[in-house]
């Protein structure tokens, strides 16, 4: 059983972040057990452990796993017709703290807008798939249909 977590955010086509790197907060993703901080290379991240639970329990016997996934629905402006369209979605889906305490994952984080204390901390998409090629996946949108 899983208790997923969505957050949705949109970008212009064109903007930097786009296919590179992705702000999450400490509100949007679990920690582990004991509470640690994001790691990334150079040590934590953020002024704080993640704020979510690893996983959470309803009862004898059921226990829900948090798993934060992310939705990024990219669009263009046609200045023109003065109108804004959906070109394409993707979908990304954060390591749990728990995954993070046993496996290496410090690549995927790096420093937010906000600087190595602050508030958010950035997630390098290419690095995520890396890991795993699902935890990163996109459908474009074409003049007749899906790609």
């Amino acid at each position: 059983m899983q208790l997923f977590i969505i957050d949705i955010k949109t970008h212009k086509e064109g903007d930097t972040d786009l296919d590179r790197t992705q702000d999450v907060r400490p509100e949007q993703i679990s920690t582990d057990e004991n509470n640690v901080y994001v790691q990334d290379k150079e040590g934590h991240l953020g002024d704080c452990p993640p704020k979510l639970p690893p996983y959470y329990v309803f009862g004898p016997n059921l226990l829900k796993i948090t798993i934060s996934a992310f939705v990024v629905c990219a669009y263009q402006f046609d200045e023109a017709n003065r109108y804004q369209y959906l070109t394409r979605i993707q979908l990304f889906i954060v390591p749990n703290g728990i995954l993070r305490a046993s496996y290496d994952y410090k690549d995927i984080f790096q420093v937010g807008k906000d600087g190595r204390q602050g508030r958010r901390y950035r997630v390098n998409l290419p690095a995520l798939a890396n890991h795993d090629v699902w935890r990163w996946r996109e459908i474009r949108y074409q003049a007749y249909g899906l790609r």
